[in-house]
């Protein structure tokens, strides 16, 4: 399921394996990956039921991303930055 989603977004998009992730894509993976989940009942002790939720751990990327102004970075973009990196 979650391979299948990830080829036909692909596809149609005309995206290749080394393109940044969208945020449309992510939503519908976390969709994807809870009903898998669901559907095949996978127990909620198991690494691959974490693995399926910490999907969910993708939509920080895209809310963390520093705000590119014409001169750079803003002070709150690079903050954020920081703690990225440091966390």
């Amino acid at each position: 399921m979650v391979e299948d989603l990830a080829l036909s977004y692909m596809e149609a998009k005309g995206l290749r394996e080394d393109d940044l992730l969208t945020v449309e894509f992510v939503e519908e993976l976390i969709e994807t990956a809870k009903g898998t989940a669901d559907a095949y009942k996978v127990h909620q002790m198991s690494a691959l039921y974490g693995w399926f939720q910490s999907r969910v751990m993708m939509r920080k990327f895209f809310q963390d991303q520093p705000k590119v102004t014409s001169e750079g970075y803003d002070l709150e973009g690079l903050r954020n930055s920081l703690r990225a990196i440091l966390d």
